[in-house]
């Protein structure tokens, strides 16, 4: 695994920071028989998209981006901001 930097999200209201981590083809694939095995066993997936990351802590209020300093980064669904 690869990582992007550390992340804010979601976008509106933060609560999560986290390790971004580079979806490569491996990951990709290891998702998708992850989600066809659930399938199969009449379990229904998560409606939002996936953002490979590992969560490093959660606060208990959403932060303030005038707290950090941001730079954009490319992300599945555009969800995350890297703090830098």
């Amino acid at each position: 695994l690869s990582t992007r930097g550390i992340v804010l999200f979601p976008t509106k209201k933060p609560r999560i920071i986290a390790l971004a981590i580079h979806l490569n083809i491996e990951l990709a694939n290891l998702v998708r028989q992850i989600n066809l095995t659930l399938l199969s066993n009449g379990i229904e997936l998560e409606k939002r998209p996936f953002v490979p990351h590992v969560t490093l802590g959660r606060f208990r209020e959403s932060v303030h981006s005038d707290n950090f300093y941001f730079n954009s980064i490319n992300t599945i669904d555009g969800i995350a901001k890297r703090v830098v």
